[in-house]
This record gives C-alpha cells, structure tokens and sequence, in this order.
C-alpha cells in the first residue's frame, strides 16, 4: 500500500477513537509494526498526530477546524447515499442548483447523471470536477482554497454566488443543536452557505442525525430559516419547526 493511503487509513482509524495501540494499528491495517511506526514518526512530524507511551491520538482540531474532506468523505456512507437519494427527489429538471463544500452534498452528485437540463453553482473544486466527468454544466466560485476541504471561500466567492438565482440549494453544518441552530467549525465555509441560502428559494439542509448535539463555534442560522430538511431517518421533532418539512 502506498504511503499517502496508508497514512491517510491510519487517520481514519485515529478519528473514530480517543488512542490506538501500534499492535491494533497493524492489525487493522494488515501492515507490520516497524512500518505502522515509520508512518506515525512522519504523521507526527506533521503535526497530524500525537505519540503515546505504546499508542498514538489524532491531534485536537483547533476550534476552527474541521476533518479533512478525505477524512469526513468516508464517515457514515451509508447514511449518506440515503439523504442524497431523498435530497434528488427534489430536483427538476431546469433547475439551479447550489451545492455547498460539504461532504453530503458530494454524495448527491453521482445521482444527478440522468437530469437533462440542470445547472449546478458550487464552491467546492471536487464537486466541480466530479459534475464535469459526467458532464453536467457547473459554475465553480473560485477565491481562495482551503486546502483542508477543498472549497473556496472569501469575498470573490460570495460575491460570484450572489450573481445567481437558484431553485435549491442544498448545505451540510457539522452539528444541529437541540435548539435548532446549525453550527460550524468553519466560519468562512458558513459564510458561504449563508450567501447560498439568501440566493435559493428552497433551502434543504442534509442531515445525519448523529449530527443533533452540542454546538461548535459559529452559528449558521436557525432551522426557521430552512425549507426542508433531509435525514437518513425520522428524529424528535423538538429539534426543527413545522415551517421546515422533514424528509
């Protein structure tokens, strides 16, 4: 296995828990200990990780941090090809679409092969890509990359955005609290999502439901602000209002 998808497999592994052994690194990975070792002295060098007597731990994120997208990519797929099935339900053909960065709205890509006539505005570079392999027309923002995640932020982004009238847009936070804020770690990200929703006049929210929780560092908006919203399954409704319809 190459180096880079070794390393970015052990932090994955790292993400799920608080420390990992080298021996249950080894094993999982299905690679020696002596190699595990090597990967880890260049995480660390890093900065990505931090060695413990006989372990290692992902290094904590700084309060404006998110997970790398390759990371964030990987977590809870199942989930996610089910919110991206009902999130297509909602398109036309016709439509303007907006995208945000997040990796749920990645996952609806792949299910908008078979519409004729849409176009897709994104701040995201990889969904800019993955619509062109199937050759659907897109607008990509540009500004300024973050390298983390892929997506393009500042004011030349916000400001191509609200060149736009979209049908629907569609945005991911890291959590809903219980008091029906959305909430991130990135702020510029939730910026950007900001202009997205005053340009659309649906306003889907995709939604995994672990996500309901604590908050992170910066409100987005409340969920009276949101049309719908998308999840894998049904949850307390104490957490929306009637005025956003739940998929």
């Amino acid at each position: 296995m190459p180096l880079d998808d070794r390393e970015k497999d052990i932090l994955e592994l790292l993400s799920y828990n608080e420390s990992t052994s080298i021996k249950e690194l080894s094993k999982k990975l299905f690679i020696s200990e002596p190699t595990v070792r090597r990967d880890l002295t260049s995480l660390e060098a890093e900065g990505k990780v931090i060695r413990t007597h006989g372990g290692v731990l992902l290094k904590p994120l700084g309060l404006d941090e998110n997970l790398p997208l390759y990371i964030r990519e990987r977590e809870h797929n199942d989930e996610k090809i089910l919110i991206a099935k009902k999130a297509v339900s909602l398109i036309h053909d016709g439509n303007l679409i907006m995208l945000d960065s997040s990796t749920s709205s990645l996952s609806i890509i792949p299910f908008l092969k078979d519409f004729k006539e849409i176009i897709v505005v994104t701040n995201s570079a990889k969904a800019s890509v993955m619509l062109g392999e199937l050759k659907i027309k897109n607008y990509c923002t540009g500004g300024q990359l973050i390298n983390n995640s892929l997506a393009f932020v500042g004011s030349h982004a916000e400001k191509y955005l609200k060149s736009f009238n979209a049908d629907i847009c569609f945005i991911s936070v890291r959590t809903l609290t219980v008091e029906g804020i959305l909430t991130d770690n990135a702020v510029e990200e939730n910026n950007i999502r900001k202009v997205m929703l005053g340009a659309s006049k649906r306003k889907v929210l995709l939604l995994d439901s672990r996500k309901i929780g604590k908050p992170c560092i910066h409100n987005l908006c409340s969920v009276e602000d949101i049309t719908d919203i998308i999840s894998e399954k049904s949850f307390s409704k104490n957490v929306y209002t009637a005025k956003a319809k739940l998929w």
